[in-house]
């Protein structure tokens, strides 16, 4: 009777995954298991896959670092102030995706012109330090905020999580944004504990006032609390204010000013 090569085969590549598994637990202290949904990997797959992961600890504990520049073989770049306002999208373009063929990407989280992205990557971005990991679709990530804070975006995410942790009542999430004086028995907490739950109809930032280490922000918002298991719910909506210190590092609320109550539901 006739071998069947390709069941042969499968349970040679099943040993040789058991082996690669044994191998990265023994080595890297890695972790396997099976899929929730029940479903099988196929052996060739999981055999890829496995030799990846290999490949990537043993990149990886090499210990090496090189520069962007190193990782792009050094390239030529034209000055930034010799190229006119009708290339540079072009010259950009052509510069994000040398950058992207070799596992490079730059995202911005706000509007940030051709000519100032262009800037950053030739003269600052390219002298970046990078593992030395060469594998395909293993990418080093960037944002450009990261070097370039863009303080009022931080101030809007801020006073928006805060927000929102606050009518979830979860203390321990929305007192990372407090100064000291609001956490703890202040009066947003005596505020929260009133109620047993909340419900975030709408919140919107109106405007962001800087003024040095200082930052003024105007929202709106409309939530209903609920004060008992009776159902007794009161609704808040309108204008409200809070107060951001900036520390060097990090802003931190120093005052909120709640809208103001305007029905018993």
């Amino acid at each position: 009777m006739a071998k069947d090569d390709s069941r042969f085969d499968n349970e040679e590549l099943k040993d040789e995954n058991l082996f690669l598994k044994m191998k990265l637990m023994a080595k890297h202290g890695a972790q396997f298991s099976e899929p929730e949904d029940g479903s099988k990997v196929s052996p060739e797959i999981e055999n890829q896959f496995l030799k990846n992961i290999e490949e990537f600890e043993k990149q990886f504990h090499s210990g090496k670092r090189i520069t962007i520049n190193q990782r792009l073989n050094y390239p030529v770049f034209e000055k930034e102030a010799a190229i006119t306002d009708d290339k540079i999208s072009e010259v950009l373009g052509n510069t994000m995706n040398l950058l992207n063929g070799n596992g490079i990407s730059l995202d911005a989280l706000c509007d940030v012109t051709d000519r100032e992205l262009y800037r950053f990557i030739t003269e600052e971005l390219v002298h970046q330090e990078v593992d030395d990991i060469n594998m395909p679709g293993m990418m080093s990530c960037f944002i450009y905020e990261e070097f370039y804070p863009n303080q009022e975006l931080n101030i809007e995410n801020d006073c928006s999580d805060f927000f929102h942790f606050f009518l979830a009542k979860e203390y321990n999430f929305y007192a990372h944004h407090l100064a000291e004086n609001l956490k703890g028995e202040s009066h947003l907490k005596h505020f929260s504990d009133s109620f047993i739950s909340f419900k975030k109809l709408d919140f919107a930032i109106i405007s962001i006032n800087l003024e040095g280490e200082k930052a003024y922000v105007y929202y709106t918002a409309d939530f209903v609390g609920t004060i008992d298991n009776a159902l007794h719910i009161q609704r808040f909506c309108g204008a409200g204010e809070m107060e951001l210190q900036f520390d060097g590092e990090y802003w931190y609320i120093e005052q909120v000013v709640l809208p103001e109550k305007i029905d018993d539901l």
